[in-house]
C-alpha cells in the first residue's frame, strides 16, 4: 500500500496520475480506480467515480471492484474506517493499493491508520510507503524572479513538489505492529527538500518563508 498525504492543493492527485501513467505505460497489469471525480483519462486504466447520492461511496465501490481482481487499485481517498480496512485487506492479498489520507505527516498517516484499523499487525504488513508533499512556487526562468510579462510580474511561474517519504523497514513494521509510530521518520524532511531546491536556484528564500510560516 502506497499512501499520500498533504493539504488540499498539494499535488497529491497529480502524483497519483503520474504513478498511473507509469504503470499503464509498462502494461501487463489490470488497473482500476475509484475517484471523486475522475480528473484525467488514462488510456489502459479502468476509471470509475463514486456517487454518494445513490449510496456508492469509496468503500462500496472498492469492495465491488475488487471482485474483478485488479492487480492495482487506486482509491481516491480513505475517509472512514470501512474504506481503510478494505484497503489494508486488499494490500495483504497481493494488490497494489494507492490512496490518499489526510494526516499532515508520514507519522500522522500511521497514527490515523492504527485508529481506523484495529488489526495493527495487518496495517504494519500492508503499508509499504508513505509520501507527504507540498508545492513550492518555481522562480520564473525568463526573469530569474525579478518579475516580467511571462510571470505577470510575480517572479514565479509554475510549481514544484516538495516531498518527504518513508518506506517501512522491518524495524518500523515491528514498532507499528506494537502501536508505536515514533520510528516512522522520513530520511529527508520537507524543509530539507525545500533547501535543496533553494541551493539549485529553483525557488527563493521568500517562498521558503511563506511555505513554512517563518
Amino acid at each position: 500500500m502506497l499512501l499520500l498525504t498533504g493539504p488540499a492543493g498539494s499535488g497529491k492527485t497529480t502524483t497519483i496520475y503520474a504513478c498511473l501513467r507509469h504503470i499503464a505505460e509498462a502494461g501487463q497489469r489490470h488497473v482500476i480506480t475509484v475517484e471523486d471525480p475522475v480528473e484525467q483519462i488514462i488510456p489502459g486504466v479502468m476509471q470509475t467515480e463514486v456517487n454518494e447520492a445513490i449510496g456508492v461511496d469509496f468503500a462500496k465501490a472498492a469492495r465491488h471492484l475488487l471482485r474483478q481482481d485488479p492487480q492495482v487499485i487506486v482509491i481516491g481517498e480513505i475517509r472512514d474506517d470501512e474504506t481503510a480496512n478494505i484497503a489494508v485487506r486488499a494490500a495483504l492479498t497481493g494488490h497494489l493499493v494507492i490512496s490518499t489520507l489526510h494526516a499532515g505527516s508520514c507519522r500522522g498517516v500511521c497514527e490515523r491508520l492504527l485508529v481506523m484499523c484495529t488489526d495493527h499487525s495487518a496495517v504494519a504488513s500492508a503499508l509499504d510507503m508513505i509520501i507527504n508533499q507540498r508545492l513550492m512556487r518555481r522562480l520564473c526562468t525568463s526573469c530569474g524572479g525579478a518579475g516580467c510579462a511571462n510571470c505577470l510580474g510575480t517572479g514565479y511561474r509554475g510549481r514544484v513538489p516538495l516531498v518527504e517519504w518513508v518506506r517501512l523497514d522491518n524495524g518500523m513494521r515491528a514498532q507499528v505492529r506494537a502501536g508505536d509510530v515514533r520510528g516512522v521518520v522520513p530520511r529527508q524532511t520537507l524543509e530539507d527538500s525545500a533547501r535543496e531546491l533553494l541551493a539549485r536556484g529553483v525557488s527563493d528564500e521568500k517562498e521558503y518563508r511563506r511555505l513554512f510560516g517563518l
